[in-house]
This record gives structure tokens, sequence and C-alpha cells, in this order.
């Protein structure tokens, strides 16, 4: 099985550049690059997890430990991003829409209604290139 580092940006659809935008972190929390970002009930940048369903804002491009009051970092956020990441349990088709997730770097096929569409799936590897579709910002 290949192991991805958490969502890595493929491409964009609209051939964008992938210039990640600055957001308020977390106080406190550590982030890794590759991380699918959400926000919290005070508008800073969180990690997702298994229950997030849709407000997604996007993927952390690098990492930052512990983050310090009031600390930006970048976030890719592109509408028409396409990311590459591992997945765990059953194999689904591409253009499988609502899958969700196992924490904020795995996919997990059998959490259904998540913010993710599937548009390619390798499942020697079990990798699967994903867009956001419920996201907080269009």
């Amino acid at each position: 099985m290949a192991t991805t580092y958490g969502f890595e940006f493929i491409r964009n659809t609209a051939m964008v550049d992938a210039n990640p935008r600055s957001y308020t972190l977390k106080t406190g929390e550590s982030f890794k690059r590759g991380d699918l970002v959400t926000v919290d009930a005070n508008g800073n940048i969180t990690k997702a997890n298994d229950t997030t369903k849709d407000n997604v804002v996007g993927v952390m491009a690098t990492s930052i430990s512990s983050a310090k009051a009031g600390e930006k970092g970048p976030v890719y956020d592109e509408l028409g991003n396409i990311y590459r990441v591992s997945y765990t349990g059953a194999d689904v088709t591409a253009n499988t829409v609502g899958i969700g997730l196992k924490n904020s770097r795995l996919v997990d096929t059998a959490v259904v209604d998540g913010p993710l569409a599937v548009h390619a799936i390798d499942t020697n590897k079990k990798t699967m290139d994903v867009s956001i579709v419920k996201r907080l910002f269009n």
C-alpha cells in the first residue's frame, strides 16, 4: 500500500497556480503539511476530523508546531484543487461524492455525507485523487 503524507496537492482543474492563502490558526494546535482543515467556533483554522461533513477551508501547505496566539498559516484553498490522499475502507469508483474522513490526513470510504468527491482511484496503492465539494468559501 502506498502512503501519502496527508492531502497532497496534485493540480487545479482550471490550471490555477497553487498559491496558499494565510489564515489565523487555532492557538496551541499543531498542523502537518497535508492536513485537511476547517474552522472552529472562533473562526480559526483547526484540523478536520471524522465528524467533519462540510465547511472545509482547504489543506495546510506547511507544518506548524503549536500555533501561537494570532499566528497565521498557509492553506491551499483554491476552488478546483485536486489532492491525492490515502484511504481506508472498501474501494469506490471515480465520481463518488460525499466521501468522509478517518482523520485530517486519511479518507475513510465507509464515512458517508463527507466533504470530498473522488476523481480517480488507485486500488493497488490505496490512494485516490479528491476535491473538496463542501467548502466554507466558494
